[in-house]
């Protein structure tokens, strides 16, 4: 594997399933075996019932727009040919409380993004990265 997974292997390994299924497309979270609740991010206890035994389940790539910002100038070389770009945080529509952040697709223009806007989310690998990147675009 490219580098990105051996850093990733020592410094976030919890991380290695949600990246490994985004590989393939999968969108997985991680799941309590006992109470069956999604969480994230992931951690080796349950935050709603203390259990000590996660799984990782399937999940919807889809949810609403909880909060965004738009970057006019990159933090990042890898990131240049993007700008501007728009990060969001992302309510999922699952039963529990999941938000995720990820970069929205294109360059949605600031009047089109409001809060509660319905997005869908999808995985791409671009520059020189090889880790799957969360992506989010306005549904139809």
């Amino acid at each position: 594997m490219h580098s990105d997974w051996n850093d990733l292997e020592v410094l976030a390994p919890e991380l290695l399933p949600f990246f490994r299924a985004a590989r393939t497309g999968d969108f997985r979270l991680p799941r309590c075996l006992r109470c069956n609740r999604f969480q994230w991010p992931p951690r080796p206890v349950c935050r709603y019932c203390r259990f000590d035994e996660m799984g990782w389940s399937s999940a919807e790539s889809r949810g609403s727009l909880y909060s965004w910002t738009t970057t006019y100038r990159a933090f990042e070389e890898d990131l240049t040919w993007h700008t501007p770009y728009t990060i969001a945080v992302v309510t999922l529509d699952v039963p529990d409380l999941v938000r995720l952040v990820g970069r929205m697709s294109g360059s949605p223009a600031g009047s089109d993004l409001h809060d509660g806007a319905r997005v869908t989310g999808h995985f791409a690998v671009s520059g020189a990265r090889r880790l799957p990147a969360l992506l989010w675009r306005l549904a139809d």
